[in-house]
């Protein structure tokens, strides 16, 4: 017989609620019968207070105004976002988008975060707002590349051809699909240019 204590993979919850159910499932799990629930009424108590007494904390509360100043200058490629200070609605965006660090955070084109599909403003505005100030006051997270969009984030105003570069996917290196459309386009002329030719072969001759 085991005596070990089961292993929560915790990673796979969602980050608003991921501490919640880390804890309902390590107590329901526990070896000795004892340190589980008492009851299923106790049990469900907890797994409805998971949903329930979640407060979301935001940036500006957690660490007050300047606070990501105060966490700059610490910060390393692999500072999470937590420690960044964003809210788990945040969090669980930026997870979704497979961004788990600073590093990666100052990877993504900040316009990227203006139009996110399904997300709240509040949230977007975080998510954006945040990645800008950590551009600023850590440029050496960037590896080199130049703070996206500084404008963009000041007027709100960017142009449709900006847009279209980073909204849609850009076609690999070594496409050829313009190439093929033309080679397609002059067969079909060659070939309805012989078709032409056929008929007026094979059509009779016509009544003087």
């Amino acid at each position: 017989m085991l005596d070990v204590e089961a292993t929560i993979e915790s990673d796979v919850f969602d980050p608003v609620t991921r501490e919640g159910f880390t804890n309902f499932f390590a107590k329901a799990l526990r070896r000795d019968y004892k340190e589980r629930f008492d009851n299923a009424e106790e049990m469900l108590r907890a797994w409805r207070a998971i949903f329930t007494t979640r407060q979301t904390v935001h940036p500006a509360e957690s660490t007050g105004e300047g606070g990501l100043a105060a966490i700059a200058p610490t910060a390393t490629p692999v500072t999470t976002m937590a420690e960044l200070g964003y809210s788990l609605e945040a969090q669980d965006v930026l997870e979704r988008m497979g961004v788990h660090n600073a590093l990666e955070l100052l990877a993504v084109d900040r316009i990227r975060f203006r139009y996110l599909r399904g997300v709240g403003d509040k949230i977007r505005k975080e998510i954006r707002l945040i990645a800008k100030e950590l551009a600023r006051l850590r440029p050496d997270l960037t590896q080199g590349r130049a703070a996206a969009h500084d404008a963009e984030d000041e007027d709100g105003a960017v142009s449709v051809n900006e847009l279209a570069v980073q909204l849609l996917p850009r076609r690999p290196a070594g496409d050829d699909c313009l190439e093929r459309c033309r080679l397609c386009h002059r067969s079909l002329a060659h070939r309805s240019r012989n078709a032409v030719r056929w008929c007026r072969r094979r059509s009779p001759p016509r009544p003087e």
